[in-house]
């Protein structure tokens, strides 16, 4: 093992590092500590000058495909920031549904705890949003009436 940015660099990081040398940027999918299913993006930042994005909730097969969806988008030309809301991605990610997403930016307090392989990529220093996507009537997380409980928003509550 190598030291990298103070600690021990471990294989998890060697791999990520790989994968974006070899295609620019990766999908990292891991869990929260409350067993909430997780996925977000490295290399963003430095292959399209874009935050890096974040889906919470959303089982790992389902939350890459959206992930590459969102490249594709940027790759086209958009950029997505804070509180904005897009019909692109669903649409770019062929899901057969016309859905929108919200994106939120990520509080600096949640990266190291959260983003653990992005934190140590960028040594500490990243933009990162988290995609959002609406319950059943169409109520995203922090809007009043909201029902699902799935999507841990990475944001302060004061923030809402």
């Amino acid at each position: 093992m190598v030291a990298m940015f103070g600690v021990l660099k471990m294989p998890a990081l060697e791999h990520v590092e790989e994968m974006i040398v070899e295609f620019g940027w990766t999908v990292v999918g891991t869990e929260t500590r409350y067993n909430l299913p997780f996925s977000y993006t490295i290399g963003l930042n430095e292959k399209y000058n874009h935050p890096e994005i974040v889906i919470v909730g959303m089982n790992a097969e389902t939350a890459h495909g959206i992930l590459h969806a969102v490249v594709r988008c940027i790759e086209d030309g958009k950029t997505f920031v804070d509180n904005q809301e897009s019909f692109d991605v669903i649409k770019s990610a062929h899901f057969g549904c016309d859905l929108p997403v919200r994106f939120s930016a990520v509080d600096d307090n949640y990266k190291a705890r959260n983003l653990c392989q992005a934190w140590f990529h960028y040594d500490g220093t990243f933009e990162a949003l988290q995609l959002l996507w609406p319950d059943e009537h169409n109520k995203f997380p922090g809007d009043t009436k909201y029902n699902h409980n799935e999507q841990f928003i990475l944001q302060d509550k004061a923030s809402f």
